[in-house]
């Protein structure tokens, strides 16, 4: 396919079961939130996400879009803690 153009995150709080929305808030529903992709249009991208999270347990989920509009298929599970 063609190289990465975007990619979308969403957060839920283990502890909770709620869902970071796009104002920093949580809800009951996901919200997938804009992350900085660098050098898009490439095979491998580097992106990041400025994120203030209160202590808990997270488990993140990705999704890269190509400049075809495909999203990738494949999802890694990096569960991790703030303290």
């Amino acid at each position: 396919n063609i190289g990465v153009t975007a990619v979308q995150i969403k957060v839920r709080n283990r502890d909770s079961g709620q869902w970071l929305q796009a104002d920093g808030s949580f809800g009951p529903t996901a919200d997938w939130i804009d992350t900085v992709v660098t050098n898009p249009g490439q095979l491998n991208v580097t992106w990041s996400i400025d994120l203030t999270l209160p202590p808990a347990r997270y488990n993140p989920v990705t999704q890269a879009f190509d400049a075809a509009g495909n999203i990738g298929t494949q999802t890694v599970f990096r569960p991790f803690t703030v303290i």
